[in-house]
């Protein structure tokens, strides 16, 4: 089939490129791909960050610039029109469109308006509304969504999500891939890294961007707990910019008195060195107030890592409870207390390492190669 995949793409950053990276990737093993992606993902007054563009020397699963377009302005609608008119001519069999933020809602429904309507739209949602949901974030997502004819969803949550909204379209499930590209340098000295971060014995991990719904606030309130179970010989060692003003965490950890057990790298970690802040840590823990699915947990079974993790959304479906991390409610610093406790007690006697290479090996991110083979059989049986 000749597909157009719409999302952003290489040099933008982020976990939806690298998931367009891989789809495109396994796509194009069997069929005629091309990407339209952003010319301007947000405008800047709107983007918390530093910078939307990947500055990092190594590119992770970088797509084929000559079958990349950055056409879509988001908040243009005569780039809307453009892009349109752009994949009416290419004539594709299939529109795949990836979803991720009701910000996009318009620019979607704008482009799908001039779309050629003979043309079969695939969604495939991150999630069904924005993690800070509103009824105006439904109407949103539910004005681009409405015009699909078939979703792919990554976890079973998301599915369900859709199936509610859209319960006579067809919906798929597969599983996102595992993040396995982010490689240590081969010179890296773990030892020393870890020195120069002034790290303790025990390191617990956090990372990824800081927005409220990731829970971080909970986990700070976790961490005098967590001292008295664990000993003071321990390091939460959180990395990422902060989407979140940096200031209330800090006043929460010189409240709690905590500031020597807690080190922050308040920065976007380039690919290359992704792998450090991995390699140095224990356990990943992402105490998540809501959520669908997570990059970052992909990342951690990249590296064999375990974690403590929150039971919302489709984010805990792949984590086996005591063989390759641990489930907790959202909001509860005890859960968390106890839970870490528990990892330590156990990292003795149970292989994590071992475990979670099994399910890695039974990831299904494939199994999106048989959804287009299925459906490329019910296209050509019209």
């Amino acid at each position: 089939m000749k597909l157009v995949l719409v999302g952003p793409a290489y040099p933008l950053r982020g976990g939806n490129a690298l998931t367009l990276g891989y789809l495109a990737e396994a796509l194009s093993a069997e069929h005629d791909v091309r990407i339209v992606s952003y010319s301007r993902l947000y405008p800047k007054l709107l983007f918390p960050g530093t910078r939307m563009e990947d500055v990092s020397k190594t590119p992770m699963k970088p797509t084929n610039p000559e079958t990349t377009h950055f056409l879509i302005d988001c908040i243009n609608p005569i780039s809307w029109k453009q892009t349109a008119d752009f994949i009416n001519r290419l004539k594709p069999d299939m529109l795949v469109m990836q979803w991720w933020n009701s910000f996009f809602g318009v620019a979607h429904r704008g482009i799908l308006s001039f779309v050629d309507k003979r043309i079969p739209i695939f969604y495939i949602p991150e999630n069904i509304v924005s993690h800070e949901a509103s009824a105006a974030n439904l109407f949103l997502t539910k004005l681009a969504l409405s015009k699909a004819d078939y979703f792919l969803a990554f976890s079973h949550s998301v599915a369900e999500g859709v199936k509610r909204l859209y319960p006579n379209k067809p919906t798929y499930e597969a599983q996102l891939p595992i993040f396995d590209c982010f490689n240590l340098e081969p010179e890296f000295d773990k030892a020393a890294f870890a020195k120069s971060l002034g790290l303790k014995r025990r390191v617990m991990l956090f990372f990824g961007y800081v927005r409220e719904y990731k829970g971080l606030m909970a986990l700070l309130d976790a961490m005098p707990d967590i001292l008295k179970r664990i000993g003071s010989d321990a390091t939460l060692l959180i990395v990422g910019e902060f989407y979140d003003k940096r200031e209330k965490y800090d006043e929460k950890i010189r409240a709690l008195g905590i500031a020597e057990n807690v080190k922050i790298v308040s920065e976007f970690v380039p690919n290359e060195e992704v792998g450090r802040y991995f390699s140095v840590s224990d356990v990943v823990v992402m105490p998540y107030h809501s959520g669908t699915q997570s990059g970052i947990l992909s990342i951690a079974y990249s590296f064999r890592k375990p974690v403590v993790i929150t039971n919302v959304g489709g984010i805990a479906e792949t984590v086996i409870e005591g063989e390759t991390g641990f489930i907790v409610p959202p909001r509860n610093p005890d859960a968390l207390a106890e839970a870490i406790e528990k990892f330590y007690r156990a990292l003795p006697t149970v292989n994590f390492e071992q475990n979670i290479l099994r399910v890695v090996k039974a990831n299904n991110f494939a199994k999106t190669l048989q959804v287009f083979r299925d459906l490329e059989r019910e296209l050509k049986s019209r």
